[in-house]
């Protein structure tokens, strides 16, 4: 069975390419910085991982144990991080 490395698999984007792969078949593995998935409900298929991106050798160590066919970044950080950053 093929399988997904999904970063950022709570946010809009993640979340929906989480439910596309599954429908077709193909094994996630998503990750997120919460304690659970916020949108992926918990299904075959689906395997959610808490993981601190900014954490050293986690990321290695998460790729080596789910032996990803697929990797998707798709994390990121919205909105003002300081109070005085404007768009």
């Amino acid at each position: 069975m093929t399988t997904a490395l999904i970063l950022g698999v709570n946010g809009q984007d993640g979340s929906y390419l989480a439910e596309s792969l599954l429908r077709r078949g193909i094994a996630v593995v998503g990750v997120g910085h919460r304690d659970e998935s916020r949108h992926v409900a918990p299904q075959s298929g689906f395997t959610y991982v808490k993981l601190d991106l900014t954490q050293s050798g986690g990321l290695a160590e998460l790729v080596e144990r789910a032996g990803p066919d697929l990797a998707f970044h798709v994390a990121a950080v919205h909105g003002a991080i300081d109070a005085g950053f404007t768009y």
